[in-house]
């Protein structure tokens, strides 16, 4: 059963890690993808993932690019059916060492950019699609506690806005509890794998109240 068929998803950064394998997953069920990311990295897994995925060379935490994206992707598909955006806080630095550059860019990155990427796509979003902010905080990082208590206000603040179009709004965590690094987290084929697929039960399961959904892989 391809319970995506006739479905569009919009993915930023789809061109690697969770990204791709929701991409993957997503294609699988029969949907179609609109995928963000270099130039490069499209050219290498647009020929993989086939016709049922279309590319944009765009940065979604650069607000130039984000601003430009409802013309963009209303070309490819007038009706968007579920937006996954990701938003990776790993690179957070320690409080006496972090400048106002690098917490503008990071607030960018987890925020203010991921706001703005809904804001604009969702004029052309059906009613009871879903909305899913992927948030690879590092939660052993200091300070992370302040970027991570933002993407929460902000998912539950479009919960209940969004709420009138039956747009489903989901904060998700991918934790790997025995691998909380000091880093970029690397996840081999099984994870993403099993990450994707915690995905697509949001995107399909109508049970969903709580905001906050922990994928917690051992």
């Amino acid at each position: 059963m391809n319970k995506f068929s006739e479905q569009t998803a919009f993915i930023s950064d789809g061109s690697s890690g969770i990204g791709l394998a929701i991409a993957k997953e997503y294609i699988a069920e029969g949907g179609h993808v609109i995928i963000t990311g270099t130039t490069e990295s499209l050219g290498k897994v647009l020929p993989e993932l086939g016709s049922n995925a279309s590319g944009i060379a765009a940065d979604t935490s650069n607000l130039k690019t984000v601003f430009k994206l409802k013309n963009i992707v209303e070309k490819i598909a007038p009706t968007i059916n579920m937006v996954f955006i990701n938003a990776d806080a790993t690179s957070i630095e320690l409080p006496e060492t972090v400048t106002e550059e690098q917490f503008e860019q990071q607030f960018t990155s987890i925020v203010k950019g991921p706001y703005f990427v809904i804001q604009q796509l969702f004029p052309l979003m059906a009613e009871g699609s879903s909305i899913i902010l992927n948030s690879s905080i590092n939660t052993g990082i200091e300070g992370a506690a302040l970027f991570e208590a933002a993407q929460s206000t902000l998912i539950n603040s479009l919960s209940e806005k969004l709420a009138t179009k039956n747009i489903r709004v989901h904060l998700f965590n991918p934790v790997l509890a025995s691998t909380q690094l000091h880093g970029k987290q690397e996840y081999d084929a099984d994870q993403l794998e099993q990450l994707a697929n915690s995905v697509k039960w949001m995107i399909t399961s109508r049970h969903l109240t709580d905001p906050m959904i922990i994928a917690e892989l051992n």
